[in-house]
C-alpha cells in the first residue's frame, strides 16, 4: 500500500508576519548605516584617503559587475536542468 504525502500549499503571509519583515527590514537597514558611519573613519585612518578612494572605486566597479548579470545564472540552471531531466 503506498502512501502518498500531499505537499503543503504555500498561503498568503499574514499581516502580523509582513509587518515583523518590514520591521526587521527597517531595522536591518539603520544598523547597516549606522556601520558604516563607524567603518569609514576607521578605514580613512588604516588605509589612508588615496587608498580608501581606490577601495571604494573596486568596490563600486564590483557592484555594477554584479548588476550585469541580469539573473543569468538562474536562467542557465533552469535549463541546464530542464535539458539534463530530459536526458
Amino acid at each position: 500500500m503506498k502512501v502518498l504525502i500531499k505537499p503543503k500549499r504555500i498561503t498568503m503571509l499574514s499581516v502580523s508576519q509582513k509587518k515583523a519583515g518590514v520591521l526587521l527590514s527597517y531595522i536591518s537597514m539603520g544598523i547597516n548605516a549606522i556601520v558604516q558611519l563607524v567603518y569609514t573613519p576607521i578605514m580613512i585612518a588604516y588605509l589612508g584617503s588615496s587608498e580608501y578612494g581606490t577601495y571604494q572605486l573596486v568596490g563600486s566597479f564590483v557592484s555594477y559587475l554584479n548588476l550585469f548579470n541580469f539573473g543569468i545564472s538562474g536562467a542557465y540552471l533552469r535549463f541546464y536542468s530542464r535539458y539534463k531531466a530530459k536526458k
